[in-house]
């Protein structure tokens, strides 16, 4: 990390932690403190914690609290409209499960400086259609092209509400393992915070923090804002952990190593060091470039593209085509639009399904040249994955 990253990196660890350790901020490149920040969503978290430091120069405070009250508006509107959902659900007697978001939010030192871009929340099957209604009434659309089966998209004044029937089907790494099947006992056994509003429990809400954090890195890697995550819900739910269990689990899960490796980033970040680790990263400095060069999900979703490409069988077209054009099985269940429609349309849904992923990812022209670019970064992922712990059996 260069000079500007480390003290990015003290900062968050100062903020999360509240504690005010000194920084020496005169070798500070202000612009890339600030695109950093952009990148990562906490530009609120960092504001925090200068506000502590006695000696940042007053073009940085002032051009810092313009970014956090800018962040914080943003916030205010996704709150607001979370809240009214939440509000809504309950008053139907809908059972619904808080999943990341404003579960992580409220153990932050001061829960404003977790951002949020969505909410995720896990509706029983039985009742996904009274949800589906209440989300209508509410004037929520349906986002048809990004739901299916598991999840349903709703954009409510330009907030994104996720809908889960269940969760743990993303995965595409360890293929051997049903994550599916052990994320119910996190439902199961999710903790009222308020009438019919809960939440997992400290020990799933940590399994499901380094699931979450594995799915993004298999893809196209995860961000500086997920690992801090982990270190805040570690710190939060330090006296409440059987550590013998979370170990054991994720073993079992086949993430014991990849979890090994997140805390040994959480320790020389944040010194926050869980028991029973005895494993240090290797290769430390390229997963932090990586870290921190790509965004809140990590690098962007072209790599994805990239990367999905990469998983299927065959060699050099015949891997573009078995991506472009997937199975019918595959198209009924990613794709709640064609979800009921006959084999004959297959051919219309390959269409919908290039013109959406081009529209998503900036226009035809960008998507492909970004794709092409993204091509060559697939070494410096597979390496990543592998550094990490991530490849399939």
């Amino acid at each position: 990390m260069n000079q500007t990253e480390q003290i990015y990196i003290q900062l968050i660890s100062n903020g999360i932690k509240d504690i005010h350790k000194k920084i020496d901020m005169s070798c500070i490149e202000t612009d890339v403190l600030v695109e950093l920040c952009k990148l990562h969503k906490n530009t609120g978290l960092i504001y925090g914690a200068l506000m502590n430091q006695e000696n940042v120069p007053q073009n940085i405070m002032d051009l810092f609290e313009k970014g956090f009250y800018a962040e914080m508006m943003v916030y205010s509107k996704r709150t607001t409209v979370f809240e009214m959902v939440l509000k809504e659900l309950n008053c139907h007697g809908i059972k619904h499960i808080i999943v990341k978001g404003i579960s992580y939010a409220k153990c932050y030192k001061q829960s404003e400086f977790r951002t949020m871009g969505d909410m995720d929340l896990i509706i029983s099957p039985d009742d996904i259609e009274k949800a589906d209604r209440v989300m209508e009434e509410l004037g929520g659309i349906l986002e048809y092209e990004r739901s299916n089966d598991k999840v349903h998209y709703y954009k409510i004044k330009n907030v994104i509400i996720e809908l889960h029937i269940s969760i743990g089907y993303a995965g595409s790494f360890h293929r051997n393992y049903d994550y599916e099947r052990y994320f119910k006992k996190a439902v199961d056994e999710s903790v009222c915070l308020k009438n019919y509003t809960y939440e997992f429990s400290p020990f799933y809400k940590i399994i499901y923090a380094i699931y979450h954090m594995a799915k993004h890195f298999y893809d196209s890697g995860c961000g500086v804002r997920m690992i801090t995550d982990l270190a805040v819900l570690m710190e939060y739910y330090s006296l409440q952990l059987n550590m013998e269990r979370l170990w054991d689990d994720l073993e079992q899960m086949n993430l014991k190593k990849f979890a090994e490796n997140l805390f040994a980033i959480c320790y020389k970040w944040f010194e926050i060091e869980p028991a029973g680790l005895g494993h240090y990263l290797q290769n430390m400095e390229i997963v932090e470039s990586y870290i921190i060069s790509g965004g809140v999900f990590g690098h962007n979703a072209v790599l994805g593209d990239s990367v999905q490409i990469l998983k299927q069988q065959g060699t050099g077209i015949k891997k573009i085509l078995k991506w472009a054009f997937p199975s019918y099985a595959h198209m009924r269940e990613y794709s709640i639009w064609f979800k009921e429609k006959p084999t004959v349309l297959l051919p219309v849904a390959y269409i919908e399904r290039f013109f959406r992923n081009a529209k998503e990812r900036g226009g035809i022209l960008k998507w492909m040249g970004r794709l092409i670019r993204a091509n060559k970064t697939k070494a410096i992922q597979k390496n990543i994955v592998e550094i990490m712990g991530l490849e399939n059996d």
